[in-house]
């Protein structure tokens, strides 16, 4: 696995974390938010088929380990507040793509 793009964002009153990464012969994208309303808060990832971002699953806000929040908080926002719903993110990913490599590739 290695990652081709990763970017931390401010925005008025979220923080985003967004990373693209190649994992086996597929791209795949972690994209999470971390809103001052937690329940506008979201982990998801997708996967890139015909040219476009595929959703493969996402973590309910209540069942996120990021932060709602992070906007206010007064220290530099670190990758590793978002790490364990990407880590869970991409575990996911793993197993649906290896087990439904025909659906993804469109054999």
């Amino acid at each position: 696995m290695k990652t081709i793009k990763r970017e931390i964002s401010k925005g008025r009153q979220d923080v985003s974390y967004v990373e693209i990464l190649t994992l086996a012969d597929y791209k795949i994208k972690v994209s999470i938010c971390s809103d001052a309303y937690d329940f506008q808060s979201y982990a998801r990832i997708y996967v890139w088929k015909d040219l476009a971002w595929s959703l493969i699953d996402t973590i309910r806000y209540s069942e996120m380990s990021t932060k709602p929040g992070l906007v206010y908080s007064p220290k530099t926002i670190d990758p590793s507040y978002f790490l364990h719903d990407r880590d869970s993110l991409i575990e996911i990913a793993e197993k649906i793509l290896e087990t439904g490599s025909h659906a993804i590739k469109g054999k």
